[in-house]
C-alpha cells in the first residue's frame, strides 16, 4: 500500500496548530512545548547575522556579542522568532529596532536595501540577494528542528519508519548546513 504525502508549506506557529488539530500527521519545525505532542530533534541549524555590503558590520566573517550590542536588528514582533531567541540566549546584548516586519523573506529585503541587520538560520540564507552579506557566530549558535507528532501516533509504523528517515538523513545534513 503507498500512502501519498501531501506537503504544506506553513509559518513557525501553524504546524503545532496544524498537529494538534488533526489537520496534519506531523510538521517540521523548531523546538517547543506542548503536552499533547511529541517533538523529535533532527538537526541544528546554525544563526547567522545578514547586513547589506554597505553595513559596518560587513567586513566581518565573524561576530561576537560585543558586536551585537546596539545593532540595529530588524525583527519579527510578538511571537517573535525563535532563531533571534537562540541568539540570545547565548548572547546576552540589547538591540536597536529601526523596522520590524512579519516574515523572513520582508526581513531579508530590508537588509538587501540597507535599512538594517537581521538575525536568520542557515537553511534560510539560500533566499539572500546579492547585496546581503552573511555572518557567522563566533559561539555556535542554532535552533534545533525536528518532527512535531501527536504523543500517541508515534507508534505507528509507517511513522516510526518515517521519522527514522528523517533522522538519518538529517545526521548528513546537519554537518553539510554548519560547513556553509
Amino acid at each position: 500500500m503507498k500512502i501519498p504525502p501531501k506537503l504544506i508549506k506553513a509559518s513557525a506557529t501553524s504546524p503545532i496548530n496544524s498537529i494538534v488539530e488533526g489537520h496534519v500527521d506531523l510538521g517540521i519545525t523548531s523546538v517547543f512545548s506542548d503536552k499533547n505532542v511529541a517533538f523529535i530533534p533532527l538537526f541544528k541549524d546554525p544563526a547567522r547575522l545578514i547586513v547589506s555590503s554597505n553595513h559596518p558590520l560587513a567586513s566581518n566573517d565573524e561576530i561576537s556579542a560585543e558586536s551585537l550590542d546596539g545593532c540595529d536588528l530588524i525583527y519579527i514582533p510578538d511571537i517573535g522568532n525563535d532563531v533571534i531567541q537562540a541568539v540570545k540566549k547565548v548572547y546576552d546584548f540589547k538591540f536597536a529596532s529601526p523596522f520590524s516586519v512579519h516574515s523572513d523573506v520582508g526581513a531579508i529585503s530590508m537588509v538587501d536595501l540597507g535599512l538594517g541587520s537581521y538575525i536568520i538560520s542557515e537553511l534560510q540564507c539560500i533566499r539572500l540577494g546579492n547585496n546581503t552579506k552573511k555572518i557567522k557566530f563566533k559561539e555556535p549558535v542554532y535552533r534545533t528542528m525536528g518532527i512535531g507528532i501527536l504523543k500517541h501516533k508515534l507508534q505507528i509504523p509507517i511513522i516510526k519508519e518515517m521519522i527514522q528517515f528523517a533522522i538519518d538523513f538529517s545526521k548528513d545534513f546537519e554537518k553539510e548546513l554548519w560547513s556553509r
